[in-house]
């Protein structure tokens, strides 16, 4: 049966199930408009998709947190109240409650303001709310075409950095003509031979534990998307940096290849072999010199363990300190080889630390995602590429893993939600 449910705009009411339990999202949505919260449909009905289940649940902390975070305080009262009072007149005048009594009977009528006293109403009415896989997809998409777009960016930018260093590598003084400059570090800590082993051992320790994470994460896509969109434009930087500004080699212990003199064939084959040992020197692909500003190997050290400690499950402190502290001391080691002066290494992790933290910041609040005037960082040239590939992500990526294999069978039927709980589904 449809009953007006004192829902009006300019005094005409529209006709919507009295049952709010059963309502659908275009109800919600109708409501909203009636109410005057239009401009907060495509928010909470096309984008949340919130049924009248969810939309008697909604408390004022669920509306000013992400993922919905409203900012405007006279709207999120006034839709507070609104949600208040519908509450009110749904568990007030409902009909045929299961528990006998009745909107019109002489029994008391059931009344539920809190939160807590509305999921005791809905447990009585069997009324329940499953986050669905659908609803899931709804909010943390995996667009997989941005993903490919974003590495297709990463690939393009490592292939970058290798032809960098080899033009870079010809204008790199004679360490005859220019000696190491002074470092503090350097004054008091003598080098040690084997250290920068050690740091390249630790950057791939760190990729390797990331690397299961990533595999085991639910939203691997969009984790994979912003890992290759923030490496990427930290290596295009470098680029610039390592152009714009060619400092002598950090020690008397270098052994830089001879230069080639514009040979663009020969150019191109170090560039290719770099490219393909990953750049390190334990691989023996990296004879070039004058990448030192700023340090490659700080910002994988330091990028590793970011996004380690970011989409990993919180209590897991042991894999957050020990990457931590594989991180500090590949950093370390970096210093103790001498290849690279202190503030390479310094500008690096600079650099690394606040654009993870800005990017991440940006994606967690939607809000954020739009351009406005009072929104400065929306003036960054990365940030057009940052509204395309975070549009559709609803908030704070949660920390969900899943068995990505069909096999074995008993690991692709268990999903965790790090809750302190994991789950059979």
């Amino acid at each position: 049966m449809q009953t007006s449910l004192d829902v009006e705009a300019g005094g005409s009411p529209i006709m919507l199930s009295a049952d709010v339990t059963e309502w659908s999202t275009d109800d919600v949505c109708r409501w909203m408009v009636e109410k005057g919260f239009q401009e907060y449909t495509e928010l909470l009905c096309d984008r949340h998709r919130l049924n009248g289940v969810a939309l008697l649940s909604l408390t004022e902390e669920d509306l000013r947190e992400p993922p919905i975070s409203m900012h405007v305080l006279g709207d999120l009262k006034r839709l507070v109240d609104a949600i208040t009072q519908l509450r009110h007149d749904t568990f007030t005048f409902r009909p045929n409650i299961p528990d006998g009594r009745s909107s019109s009977g002489d029994s008391s009528p059931t009344r539920s303001d809190s939160p807590r006293d509305i999921s005791k109403t809905l447990e009585t009415l069997s009324v329940k709310i499953n986050m669905t896989d659908a609803a899931e997809k709804a909010h943390f998409p995996s667009e997989k075409w941005k993903t490919f777009v974003a590495l297709v960016y990463f690939c393009g930018m490592m292939m970058l950095n290798p032809i960098f260093i080899n033009i870079i590598h010809e204008r790199v003084p004679d360490k005859s003509v220019e000696p190491p400059l002074p470092d503090v570090f350097f004054d008091y800590f003598d080098r040690v031979v084997w250290a920068f082993s050690v740091c390249e051992i630790a950057g791939m320790i760190n990729s390797a534990l990331l690397l299961i994470v990533w595999f085991l994460h639910k939203h691997k896509w969009i984790v994979l998307r912003r890992y290759c969109l923030i490496v990427g434009t930290l290596y295009l930087l470098r680029c610039i940096t390592m152009y714009v500004t060619t400092l002598p080699v950090p020690g008397m212990h270098f052994r830089c290849s001879p230069k080639i003199h514009g040979n663009l064939s020969a150019m191109f084959d170090r560039a290719m072999t770099m490219m393909f040992g990953l750049g390190l020197s334990i691989t023996g692909s990296h004879h070039l010199c004058g990448d030192y500003l700023f340090s490659g190997h700080t910002v994988i050290l330091t990028i590793t363990y970011l996004f380690i400690r970011e989409y990993s499950p919180r209590g897991w402190f042991i894999l957050h300190w020990c990457t931590w502290l594989v991180s500090c001391i590949g950093i370390f080691c970096i210093l103790l080889a001498h290849d690279h002066y202190t503030i390479d290494v310094v500008v690096a992790y600079f650099i690394t630390t606040r654009l993870f933290w800005i990017y991440h910041t940006l994606a967690n609040h939607e809000a954020l995602k739009k351009p406005s005037p009072a929104h400065h960082l929306s003036r960054t040239w990365w940030f057009p590429m940052f509204r395309v590939a975070e549009g559709n992500v609803g908030g704070v990526l949660p920390r969900e893993y899943a068995w990505p294999l069909p096999w074995p069978k008993r690991f692709h039927d268990t999903r965790f939600h790090y809750m302190g709980v994991c789950k059979q589904v």
